[in-house]
């Protein structure tokens, strides 16, 4: 709930006190159909998880962090055709009680993922206002985990079941953002909700492999975030 506070006073605050009191910059930025650039983002875990049944849990989302490229392809004045390539690092840390020899244990675990991503997305513009340009976007990603780690911290911090997750995801994403037009460039703040289509770990209709508390307390896991980009761009060609 914190971040998620943090993430729109970032992402608003710009938009309000960002000065646009200079001079026009940039009018005929989407003349020139080709643009590139890069970003960075923070991303918060909303993950959809099924736990064992009568399991008690509590999920907490954690802060990740992803940088990435960019490629914009502008269609007319007010809408493009976009790609990000990247990578993100996510995370997902979940307690859980556990009855053991009739002693209730509290236990932890989290799971993290280092993905490689490739989004494609629209993106619509409304009306300029000076330098300032509000857009919505709608887009599908591909990602490939190549680390899939779950931990146990039990006194020992170990990694376990690492090669029981998923590597490939499909989600679908909307998103909103605003662009400030500068004399070389133009930044961004893109604020966007990632929807995952892939259950990672298991199907529902299987049983989680080994015992608690090192198996996984859950049936099903889908990679929900939300994220805020900071982009970078330019023109590059005709």
């Amino acid at each position: 709930m914190k971040f998620t506070v943090i993430v729109l006073i970032l992402f608003f605050y710009p938009c309000i006190f960002i000065s646009q009191t200079d001079s026009l910059k940039q009018p005929n930025y989407y003349d020139e159909k080709l643009h590139i650039g890069y970003g960075f983002s923070l991303n918060t875990s909303n993950d959809r998880i099924k736990p064992i049944p009568d399991l008690k849990t509590n999920q907490a989302p954690t802060v990740g962090f992803g940088f990435n490229a960019v490629l914009d392809y502008a269609l007319s004045e007010k809408s493009s055709i976009r790609t990000l390539p990247g990578i993100s690092i996510r995370a997902t840390k979940m307690d859980f009680d556990l009855e053991v020899n009739g002693e209730t244990i509290k236990y932890t675990q989290r799971y993290e993922f280092s993905n490689i991503d490739i989004p494609i997305e629209f993106q619509y513009r409304m009306s300029r206002k000076q330098n300032r340009q509000f857009h919505f976007l709608a887009g599908a990603s591909y990602s490939y985990s190549i680390v899939n780690d779950l931990r146990v911290f039990d006194g020992t911090n170990k990694p376990v079941l690492n090669k029981l997750f998923n590597r490939n995801n499909i989600s679908l994403y909307p998103g909103l953002g605003v662009d400030f037009f500068k004399a070389h460039h133009k930044l961004s703040f893109v604020l966007k909700y990632d929807i995952s289509l892939v259950n990672v770990y298991y199907n529902e209709s299987t049983k989680p492999q080994g015992l608690l508390p090192n198996a996984a307390p859950f049936y099903k896991y889908n990679k929900n975030s939300i994220v805020l980009m900071f982009l970078l761009e330019g023109i590059i060609a005709k």
